[in-house]
């Protein structure tokens, strides 16, 4: 018989925990020793607890923590030891390790809810708790605990702030992980490599590039190793934010660091960051590394890389597509289908295929692929056939996107709003508007929602067949998507005055416009719809401008994005419209043109319409104007300020893409042009110009955000072709203290025409960033802050200034 039996208890259970799988012999010994009345005390309890944990026994563990909490189901005439805090914790801990999410999370609840005098949480369990709720994907019960712990005075440690930066990340919240490493250092706390990993990933799924690389920067200068893992959560943030540059350099560095291998997610990282910049041979270097090795001075392979999976080389096909070598694309394609690389084709290495054939306009190749992919055994899915329908659209061919459409069902793929959507752009593309009418009753049967391109194609194929009841409809489901119920009847009415004065001048127009004034105090835009902004404007100026006073309606539209929208509750929200500086560089250019009797400017962009009424103030009153509206409820908004202002005779809005309107302008001549939306597509829409002769001889061409967030290509053939006359004026930002440029050129088709030098690399990856920049600013969720966007003019501005600048001597 035992002297101490609690003493050996503890040893047994010490025992035992070093020793996984051996916790019988602690828990046989107890039995022993409750069976002669013996107890363990309170240490031996404890120990054995903590055993049966480790030894992945944790409903064993919770049994004898139920015990201990409750001495009523003791055996008779023994009584448990009282549970502490470390036992709540082992148990939690062993519960953990098999994943037994609700059991840690239902121990720690009671812990914290206990009443006054039994034990209570610790920082410990508090961190077990974080853990679960990041492992077991229950994220929005740990956002709470880190104040929990400072409410009840227990101080975090760093192990607790790493655990909720990494739940920061798995929610995708990486402000409140930032906000976590500040908290951290008022607490007198050092981060760890831990810490810095956990939160430049949690920067890099939010995709918040350069934040993820000042924290990199910042680890590094306190003097802390950067860990693989932390490095690749770098190169995928840049991925993310369309840092290939910073992407690759830091691959490299990656490689040269001693003991710090790039593993696989390294490699594919830096795959899909070069796809995403449309690097298809830096991409192919990447591969061939990944595939054979990297070797030293001396030829020798320096270590040997992880072998490429699917995801490796899907980038690689997406890379190619990207570049527009889709023949590369179906190269690869093959080499996964014979079975060469060791890996098998799946549906994304088809889609991704079928994505570069698209993009190459190779329609044909991309329909063949679907019984290459049937060959194979692999089941299409529905991002396979949308692929397939946008190929046909991009290749002018809409019947063959409609039989592919048609075919989906038999491949078992449920059509959604995507494939009818494609179809039906392109019939109304192509002026098959009867078939697009037809696609889009379709769509209403089958309860598929028309978005924002639906609308804005088949208004425009509204305006242009006379269809008055349809657009009537479009409108009326346009504004129902911007205001709350009974309220939507006052939008309802500007639509409709929209339509009226879009067709042609009605004598209830007066009667629309009166009842939108008197009903604009009841009416409330919806804050979270895309074009919230704009319909609060129009609702301001309904209220504060003066019918009929163009003056009046402008001052209100400037007053609105300078007091109420950065006065607001919503701070950094921006108003785009071309006032102050930039009004004055249009008006100058437009009082130096020669007007004839008929003459005619053409604006590209619309927005709310307020270019439009300072272009009628600065030309003479014969002088009409056609603008171009993308954005259905842009296009409505400008129309209604026009007719409000009492400019409807003068200047006529039109819905749709440029790229489509443009050739439907033939036969006009146009002697100004004010381009005013995405720059990237200001050079296409020159030469779409150019081709249907829709440019006088002069003809004024303003060109506004060449700057920013910029237009490279466009500024390169406006300084270098001899048909252009350009000077580039700096400008300020209205309302928003960053630099912009604008053009003003002068076009002479009969001018000496010669050819222009190929676009620099440079230049083409500064577009890629204008655009990267204005998909930024174009998402509803988020915002550019402001110093953002001078930061941005500032980068903009010294290598455009070289190339279409000060070289060419334009810029005044």
């Amino acid at each position: 018989m035992w002297a101490n039996p609690s003493k050996e208890l503890s040893r047994l259970a010490l025992a035992c925990r070093k020793k996984t799988g051996t916790w019988q012999e602690a828990v046989s010994f107890l039995t022993a020793m409750q069976g002669m009345k013996e107890m363990p005390d309170h240490k031996a309890w404890g120990a054995l607890i903590s055993a049966c944990a480790a030894g992945q026994a944790w409903p064993v563990s919770l049994a004898l923590l139920e015990e201990a909490s409750s001495p009523q189901q003791s055996p008779p005439d023994i009584t448990a030891p009282m549970a502490d805090t470390m036992m709540f914790n082992d148990t939690m801990a062993g519960a953990m390790r098999q994943k037994q999410w609700p059991v840690v999370l239902a121990l720690f609840q009671r812990l914290r809810d206990a009443p006054d005098g039994m034990p209570r949480p610790n920082v410990a369990t508090y961190a077990l708790a974080l853990k679960a709720c990041e492992q077991g994907d229950r994220w929005p019960e740990g956002f709470g605990l880190l104040q929990q712990m400072r409410d009840v005075a227990v101080h975090p440690n760093t192990v607790t702030y790493n655990t909720f930066i990494s739940l920061c990340t798995l929610a995708n919240r990486w402000a409140d992980a930032v906000a976590a490493v500040q908290q951290l250092h008022e607490d007198a706390l050092r981060p760890t490599v831990i810490t810095y990993g956990s939160l430049i990933a949690a920067c890099g799924k939010g995709s918040e590039a350069t934040k993820a690389l000042k924290f990199l920067q910042e680890m590094e200068a306190a003097k802390l190793q950067p860990s693989v893992p932390a490095v690749t959560s770098a190169i995928r943030a840049c991925e993310q934010g369309g840092l290939w540059q910073d992407a690759l350099r830091l691959f490299e560095r990656l490689k040269a660091e001693d003991g710090l291998p790039p593993d696989l997610r390294a490699y594919n990282a830096t795959l899909s960051a070069s796809e995403k910049g449309a690097k298809w041979g830096e991409a192919l270097e990447v591969l061939k590394e990944l595939e054979e090795g990297a070797a030293d001075s001396s030829g020798r392979l320096k270590v040997k890389p992880p072998k490429p999976d699917a995801i490796s080389y899907n980038a690689i096909i997406t890379a190619c597509g990207n570049g527009l070598r889709w023949d590369l694309s179906l190269m690869f394609l093959q080499r996964l289908r014979d079975a060469t690389t060791g890996v098998v084709a799946d549906v994304i290495s088809f889609n991704a295929t079928a994505s570069a054939c698209e993009r190459a306009s190779q329609w044909l190749r991309a329909l063949a692929l679907l019984d290459d992919l049937l060959e194979d055994g692999i089941q299409p899915d529905v991002i396979c056939c949308n692929t397939l329908i946008g190929a046909c659209a991009t290749g002018l061919n809409w019947q063959l996107g409609l039989a592919m459409l048609q075919r989906m069902p038999e491949l078992k793929v449920e059509p959604e709003q995507l494939s009818h959507r494609a179809v039906l752009l392109a019939a109304a593309r192509a002026d098959a508007w009867s078939k697009a009418l037809v696609l889009q009753d379709d769509m209403r049967s089958a309860s598929l929602p028309l978005d924002s391109a639906c609308h804005s194609t088949l208004l425009m194929v509204c305006q242009q067949h006379d269809l008055g009841p349809l657009e009537e409809q479009l409108l009326q489901e346009i504004s129902a998507e911007g205001l709350h119920g009974p309220e939507a009847e006052a939008f309802w009415c500007a639509a409709k005055a929209a339509a009226a004065a879009t067709r042609a001048k009605s004598a209830d127009l007066p009667r629309h416009l009166e009842l939108l004034k008197t009903s604009a105090e009841t009416w409330r835009p919806r804050p979270a719809r895309s074009s919230s902004k704009e319909l609060e404007l129009l609702r301001y100026v309904l209220l504060s401008a003066t019918p009929g006073d163009v003056d009046s309606v402008c001052e209100m539209i400037e007053r609105f994005g300078t007091d109420v929208l950065q006065g607001g509750p919503v701070t950094g929200r921006w108003l785009k419209i071309a006032a102050c500086d930039k009004a004055e560089v249009l008006r100058k250019a437009l009082q130096d043109v020669s007007w004839s009797v008929d003459g005619k400017i053409l604006e590209i962009g619309a927005y709310c319409g307020y270019s439009a009424m300072r272009m009628c103030q600065a030309v003479p009153s014969n002088v009409t104007i056609t603008s171009l509206e993308n954005e259905p409820v842009h296009a409505v908004v400008a129309t209604v300020m026009l007719e409000f202002a009492g400019l409807s005779g003068r200047a006529k809005v039109r819905v749709g893409h440029s790229e489509h309107l443009l050739p439907r302008l033939a036969g006009n001549t146009f002697q100004a042009v004010f381009m005013d939306s995405r720059g990237s597509f200001y050079d296409g829409e020159v030469a779409l110009m150019e081709k249907f002769d829709l440019l006088a001889s002069p003809a004024v061409i303003v060109a506004d955000n060449v700057l920013k967030p910029g237009a490279p290509i466009f500024l390169w053939r406006v300084t270098r072709d001899a048909q252009f006359q350009t000077e580039i004026h700096p400008v300020t930002e209205f309302a928003m203290p960053a630099k912009d440029w604008m053009s003003v050129s002068t076009f002479r088709p009969d001018g000496p025409g010669q050819p222009v030098p190929p676009v620099p690399p440079e230049l083409l990856e500064l577009d890629r960033m204008a655009d990267d920049m204005r998909i930024q600013a174009m998402r509803c969720s988020r915002s550019v802050p402001y110093q953002d966007w001078a930061d941005f003019a500032e980068l903009m501005w010294h290598p455009q200034e070289c190339w279409a600048g000060r070289r060419m001597g334009c810029l005044v």
